[in-house]
């Protein structure tokens, strides 16, 4: 087998001592580039491996400057990179770049084939807002004299506008990755922190279902989304009606003012990417990180190759149970491993550290696509009676983005250890679902205009029984929630007077 060009893409605050210098560069990678040298340099001679370097320190710099630049790249020096055909490996931030330039700058004649995820930062990184903070800034500039890269990190703050429209774009008919694009991707996240790091008390160097920077929700491609408009009746409610609406501390039942206007499920409509959560893997480090851990490697670089080596949509679609019997093995090995727990987290074990995550991103636009930056997200139990599990007990994080307020992430625990049984599975041999437990839940949102009584936004309620539940909220995964949120004029606004 011919072996096509592989461009290796890093990721955030990743630099190196001299931009000029190609080892120097190389190292940023560790021992990824020599292994796939190995793998595929001898006896193919039309082999190339192609390392790049970005700038992401720079407050200036954004993610459409790096993917910008990226083309330009390609168009010169890279340029038989792009009249040819090439796989791209990337770390973290790196999936942002790519995807970006794919969206924006490819064009039809797009070279790449396969993309492989190291920790992709799909969904972002609860990091970014912190590293946008006064005292992280302060403390970069201090210690490295660097800027924090403002602009990259809007890009990777949880909920970031610009990332969910990207994302949402390429399971749009006409521009999907694979049957528009031709690009097979594979996704290959860790779920643990380097233990080194666990004592840090920052949440998210140690959170539950992450690799200590990206959650594997965070990371999965295979993202549900939902988009709601409002129905034929919510379109005549008067804000009069709304303000009615809105006296009992609960909206009424009768308070149905919307509908389904495109709904998206991987599986269903669209096709699964392949992803994989290989034992004992981090974001990062020289033992267990995700791209060049000593520790890791036994998992990872089979499940690298076969990506790499995909060369057709039959051959990728079948990847998805392979990749899928990593994730069995991590599992296995959790829950035969006797951890004990940690001297900061009193009860913890690493079998928490692999319970799954989802993630519920609920994004609020008026009819006019403007953002509803004040509002209040419930979620509620139809009654006290029913359900063994309150989704409130789920809820582990949520984060209302710092550009985007109109946005707000909500971080789940939806996967489950037996204790009893020592087990991550039902007899069925399928992943417990914490969500199977809840029969029902209301999902309520109000948003309020504070200059002025005479404007109210169109309540949002919505019945979820158990089933839609689980088809909407997948382990692992990220749903995005879009709503039009209909701003509704009181009559006093505008009056007409016979004279």
């Amino acid at each position: 087998m011919t072996a096509t060009p592989i461009l290796l893409v890093h990721g955030y605050s990743t630099d190196a001592s001299s931009e000029s210098n190609r080892s120097s560069v190389a190292k940023m990678y560790g021992r990824l580039p020599s292994w796939l040298r190995t793998q595929y340099g001898q006896d193919r001679q039309v082999f190339e491996l192609d390392v790049s370097r970005y700038i992401s320190l720079e407050d200036g710099i954004g993610i459409d400057d790096i993917s910008r630049a990226f083309d330009n790249a390609l168009n010169t020096d890279f340029r038989h990179l792009r009249n040819a055909t090439f796989h791209v490996v990337i770390h973290s931030t790196g999936a942002l770049v790519i995807r970006n330039w794919i969206r924006k700058f490819a064009g039809r004649r797009q070279p790449i084939r396969n993309v492989v995820y190291l920790a992709g930062a799909n969904f972002g990184s609860g990091w970014a807002h912190l590293g946008k903070g006064q005292l992280a800034r302060w403390g970069r500039q201090f210690w490295s004299g660097s800027e924090a890269g403002v602009k990259v990190l809007n890009a990777l703050e949880l909920g970031s506008s610009d990332t969910l429209d990207m994302q949402i774009g390429f399971i749009s008919d006409g521009n999907e990755m694979v049957t528009t694009h031709g690009v097979r991707e594979f996704v290959i996240i860790g779920s643990q922190p380097k233990t080194g790091l666990m004592s840090i008390p920052v949440r998210f160097a140690r959170e539950d279902g992450s690799d200590g920077v990206i959650r594997v929700s965070s990371a999965n491609l295979n993202f549900v989304y939902v988009r709601y408009v409002t129905n034929g009746r919510g379109d005549k409610v008067t804000a009069h009606q709304v303000r009615s609406d809105l006296k009992p501390a609960r909206l009424p039942r009768d308070c149905d003012y919307y509908k389904v206007d495109w709904l998206s499920v991987p599986g269903e409509d669209r096709a699964v990417v392949p992803i994989a959560i290989p034992w004992g893997t981090a974001h990062s480090g020289t033992d267990v990180g995700v791209v060049d851990g000593s520790q890791t490697r036994d998992d990872i670089e089979p499940i690298l190759q076969l990506a790499l080596e995909t060369s057709n949509v039959a051959q990728w679609r079948s990847r998805v149970a392979t990749f899928q019997a990593t994730t069995d093995h991590a599992y296995e090995e959790a829950s035969q491993r006797d951890f004990s727990g940690m001297w900061f987290r009193k009860g913890w074990s690493r079998k928490a550290q692999y319970e799954a995550h989802s993630q519920i991103i609920i994004r609020l636009l008026d009819q006019d696509g403007r953002p509803v930056p004040d509002y209040d997200v419930n979620f509620r139990r139809t009654s006290a009676e029913g359900s063994t599990t309150d989704i409130g007990g789920l809820m582990q994080h949520k984060h209302r983005n710092l550009l985007n307020p109109n946005i707000i992430t909500f971080y789940l625990r939806t996967g489950k250890w037996d204790r009893d049984n020592k087990t991550f599975k039902d007899p069925e041999g399928n992943y417990l679902n914490r969500l199977s437990e809840i029969d029902d839940v209301v999902l309520e949102i109000t948003g309020e205009e504070r200059e002025t009584d005479d404007i109210q936004y169109l309540p949002f309620r919505k019945y979820l029984d158990k089933e839609t539940l689980m088809r909407f909220v997948k382990p692992h995964a990220t749903t995005v929630i879009d709503i039009e949120m209909r701003r509704i004029p009181s009559e006093n606004v505008f009056k007409a007077f016979k004279h």
